[in-house]
C-alpha cells in the first residue's frame, strides 16, 4: 500500500473549556488555523485510524464556527464530470475541486462524489464568513473520496472560515493536506477559521503545532514564554485525545538548531502518532 498521511498545519484553540487561557499558543485541529512554516512528513503505513474530530474526548463536543449552519448552495464534482461543459449541478458536475473552487461563495458546499481524483488540488483565499463558511468533502452517504498522488493532496493558503472534511488522501509525495498562511506568519488573520473532520489516514498521523507570535526556536526562549511552550504541549496532549491516540502514545518533538534537524526557523512542536 502506498503511503497515506495527513498533515495539518497550525492551529489556534477555540471552543474548548478544559485546558488554560494563552491567547498566543492554543491549538486545536477543529478551529483557527493561524499559521504555518513547516512541511515535515511522515510516510509509515502500519495504522488504520479514522480521525474524527467531533468527539472531543474528554472535553466534549468542540464548539466550531460550523455549529448551526448549513449550506446555501451546492457544488458538484464528479469523476465523470467537465470542467469545461459542467456548470457544478448534479446533473452537470465539475471534475475537479479547483474548478470548484473557483466557482464557490460564502455558504457553498463542494460536495466531491465518491471516486479517485488526482492530488494537487491548491485553494488560494477561498472566504466564507461567520455565517456562511464553505465547506469542501465527500457526499453524505456515500464512500470518502480519494485524492491520490501529486506533491501534496491537497494545499490550502490564507482561506478563512472553510470546512474540510470526509476525504482520503493517499500517495502523495510531500504533504497530504497543507494548510498555511502564504508566509504571512505575522498576520494572524492570513489563514483563520479553518475545521478538518472526518478526514480517514490510513498511516501515522504528524501534525505541527505553532503559536503565531514568532519564536525562532527553543533555544531563543526564555522565563517569559513558560506559558507559552506549556500551551504547545497541552495542545499535543488534546490531539492524541482527538485522534485516539490519547492511551495508545504518541510523541511531542522540538527540533532545535541545524544539529537538531530544524530546518525552519518559526517554534513548532511536532506531535506524532500511529508508528508501532
Amino acid at each position: 500500500m502506498r503511503p497515506t498521511w495527513i498533515v495539518l498545519l497550525s492551529f489556534s484553540l477555540g471552543g474548548c473549556s478544559c485546558g488554560g487561557d494563552d491567547s498566543e499558543s492554543d491549538a486545536d485541529s477543529d478551529t483557527d488555523a493561524d499559521t504555518d512554516t513547516d512541511t515535515d512528513t511522515d510516510t509509515d503505513t502500519d495504522t488504520d485510524t479514522d480521525t474524527d474530530t467531533d468527539s472531543g474526548g474528554d472535553c466534549g463536543p468542540i464548539a466550531t464556527f460550523e455549529d448551526g449552519h448549513a449550506p446555501s448552495e451546492e457544488i458538484h464534482v464528479a469523476t465523470d464530470g467537465s470542467d469545461l461543459d459542467g456548470n457544478g449541478s448534479a446533473e452537470s458536475p465539475f471534475a475537479t475541486i479547483d474548478r470548484a473552487v473557483d466557482a464557490a461563495v460564502p455558504g457553498a458546499a463542494i460536495v466531491v462524489h465518491a471516486g479517485t481524483y488526482p492530488g494537487g488540488t491548491y485553494v488560494d483565499g477561498l472566504a466564507g464568513t461567520a455565517d456562511a463558511p464553505i465547506w469542501i468533502g465527500g457526499a453524505a452517504g456515500e464512500d470518502r473520496p480519494v485524492l491520490d498522488g501529486g506533491g501534496e493532496g491537497m494545499h490550502l493558503t490564507r482561506v478563512r472560515y472553510v470546512v474540510v472534511h470526509d476525504l482520503e488522501v493517499t500517495g502523495a509525495t510531500g504533504n497530504g493536506i497543507n494548510c498555511d498562511d502564504g508566509g504571512a506568519y505575522d498576520d494572524p488573520d492570513a489563514a483563520r477559521f479553518v475545521v478538518f473532520r472526518d478526514l480517514y489516514p490510513r498511516a501515522p498521523i504528524h501534525l505541527l503545532i505553532v503559536p503565531k507570535r514568532h519564536i525562532e526556536s527553543v533555544m531563543a526562549l526564555g522565563e517569559e514564554d513558560a506559558s507559552l511552550v506549556g500551551r504547545l504541549v497541552l495542545t499535543g496532549k488534546r490531539m492524541a485525545e482527538i485522534t485516539g491516540f490519547a492511551d495508545r502514545g504518541y510523541r511531542l518533538t522540538f527540533h532545535c538548531g541545524p544539529e537538531g534537524g530544524q530546518v525552519i526557523y518559526h517554534l513548532h512542536l511536532h506531535f506524532l502518532a500511529g508508528r508501532k
